[in-house]
């Protein structure tokens, strides 16, 4: 068997205490004994080729690539931040080359081809018929057996069809043993090794930041002109997908203060609305450190959430405290205090079905870890911002309105 594939189902994530990775980890010691093999040992949402971060190493000679691959993964395996580190560069293979001699063939009537096909139908076998077994098929092929297919001194006495009879195949050419050329393999046209790397502790961020000053130090002193390396794989989607979102963001706050100034008729109340995103950014901080999750990627996709979210409980708020106004333009601080009033119940109860529907998220589920840190920066972000809001948002909007009407008074008067 040249590949076999095993799945594990595991019981639901109610009913035992190890994440499906911590298995993994478990049984990497007892597979790393298996002698000859290569395995991969991978969880829900990981892959035989997907690897936490991949390290590419580029360079015109093979030789020079595969001892600096060599020695980055060493750094790499130090840091005791991984679990397994797999170089792609693989040794060459011994070869039994065959060259053929042209004056006997000439003289016995042989070609190339015909010496090819003896070795190879010894050696790999030819087809002979098909054995059909309860509908499945099964070719039949016919070579030597093993311990002559792999004796040189046997290979040489091959015979070889002649005019004058069989004829041994060492009179036809030479033989020499060699090593096979390495598989090349490349990346934008340049010579390249890959290094996959599969994450034991800490994030791919913080391991990133560990990584980028140890080889920076090793390629200053070790690497020749000519040479370089970068990150890929999932190190460089990742670094792009942040990117994506922190653009993302960036766009949601624009897209809402829009929508809100056209709502509210007003350029300066949406600034008080939008106070609440910052206020569900220290919740998923604080609740992201309690949970011991990192900022990742499904994180950060929760905080661009939270921005259409949070703002509902500040519009109920102002809005209302603006309509208020205009029977009673003279008490700021009574009508936003009655907005909140009025208010408190729709908000207590809209951000209670938020966190009702979040909470199965978070106690995690079978092969549902993966979405742990989005409903837990969700749930964080929710709960505090609509504790806070409901204090500081009419706080805020009592002092802006204030200085909006003196300033609104001070140009009169210019």
């Amino acid at each position: 068997l040249d590949e076999v594939k095993v799945t594990v189902r595991l019981v639901d994530r109610r009913y035992r205490d190890s994440s499906d990775l911590d298995l993994v980890y478990l049984l990497q010691p007892a597979l790393a004994e298996i002698p000859g093999a290569e395995i991969f040992a991978y969880g829900t949402g990981e892959g035989p080729s997907r690897s936490d971060i991949e390290v590419e190493i580029f360079g015109p000679d093979y030789d020079v690539l595969a001892e600096l691959a060599s020695r980055m993964r060493r750094i790499v395996m130090d840091t005791g931040n991984f679990r397994t580190v797999f170089n792609t560069y693989r040794d060459p293979k011994e070869e039994m080359h065959v060259l053929p001699d042209p004056y006997p063939r000439a003289e016995y009537g042989t070609t190339n081809w015909m010496l090819g096909m003896l070795l190879r139908n010894s050696i790999e076998g030819e087809k002979a018929g098909v054995l059909r077994i309860d509908g499945e098929e099964y070719d039949i092929r016919v070579r030597l057996d093993e311990q002559h297919r792999n004796s040189l001194h046997d290979m040489k006495n091959y015979r070889v069809a002649t005019p004058d009879g069989l004829s041994p195949l060492s009179m036809f050419g030479t033989f020499q043993r060699s090593k096979g050329d390495a598989v090349l393999s490349r990346i934008d046209k340049e010579r390249a090794i890959t290094l996959e790397c599969f994450i034991a502790n800490q994030s791919m961020t913080e391991n990133m930041a560990l990584l980028l000053p140890l080889f920076e130090r090793f390629k200053e002193t070790e690497f020749l002109p000519g040479y370089s390396y970068q990150f890929a794989g999932d190190a460089q989607e990742h670094e792009e997908t942040m990117a994506t979102i922190r653009a993302a963001f960036v766009l949601a706050i624009l897209l809402t203060y829009m929508l809100l100034a056209a709502i509210l008729n007003s350029f300066v109340h949406p600034i008080t609305i939008m106070i609440t995103v910052p206020l569900s950014v220290v919740g998923v901080i604080l609740t992201l450190f309690f949970f011991g999750i990192t900022l990742n990627m499904m994180s950060m996709m929760a905080v661009v959430m939270l921005v259409g979210i949070v703002v509902n409980n500040a519009i109920l708020i102002i809005d209302y405290a603006l309509k208020r106004l205009e029977t009673d333009p003279g008490d700021v601080s009574g009508c936003v205090r009655e907005a909140a009033r009025q208010k408190f119940r729709a908000i207590l109860i809209t951000n209670l079905a938020i966190l009702a529907a979040i909470l199965p998220q978070v106690s995690g589920g079978s092969g549902m870890e993966f979405m742990i840190p989005l409903a837990a920066a969700t749930m964080g972000g929710v709960a505090v911002s609509a504790g806070f809001t409901l204090f500081t948002v009419p706080a805020l909007f009592v002092l802006v309105e204030h200085a909006t009407r003196r300033a609104r008074g001070w140009m009169t008067s210019a």
